[in-house]
């Protein structure tokens, strides 16, 4: 499985919103820049998560991009939702076909039921997955890679 940019983006977008404090507005060309996304992407991404329901959006001047619930209930499911769409590996499922591709009933297609069951487990497993969580890795990560990187004399 690979994530597409705009999900990948959309991800790093929200944690580095998320681990610079609750309640803050952001610009895009703020998070832009610190993550090294491309602006007029963002921006798209950014709306698509608006229109999910993730974040808000003020104009003026001290206007921008923030939360609209907190980190903590934001799972990667709904991240993945917002910008993907729904987790449908195949194209019977995408489709909602009554019968599978070279399948005279349905009911015989192994394929749509290990793809069912696949789906059914990357949803779990993005449903556990919090933005505040996947926030408070990267501090373990980075506060465990800088132990590493002390040397003594």
């Amino acid at each position: 499985m690979r994530l597409s940019k705009k999900l990948e983006y959309a991800i790093r977008a929200l944690i580095y919103m998320a681990s610079k404090g609750r309640g803050r507005t952001f610009l895009i060309r703020d998070i832009a820049s610190n993550n090294e996304i491309p602006k007029k992407f963002l921006e798209l991404i950014l709306l698509d998560l608006k229109n999910a329901g993730i974040l808000t959006s003020k104009r003026g001047v001290s206007g921008g991009y923030a939360f609209l619930r907190d980190p903590s209930e934001i799972t990667l499911l709904e991240v993945f939702r917002a910008i993907e769409g729904e987790l449908d590996p195949t194209e019977c499922m995408r489709e909602m076909k009554e019968k599978c591709e070279g399948q005279a009933d349905p009911s015989w297609c192994a394929l749509k039921a290990v793809m069912e069951d696949m789906k059914r487990t990357v949803e779990e497993m993005l449903s556990r997955w919090t933005i505040e969580k996947i926030v408070a890795l990267e501090k373990e990560l980075k506060a465990r890679s800088a132990e590493n990187l002390m040397f003594y004399i």
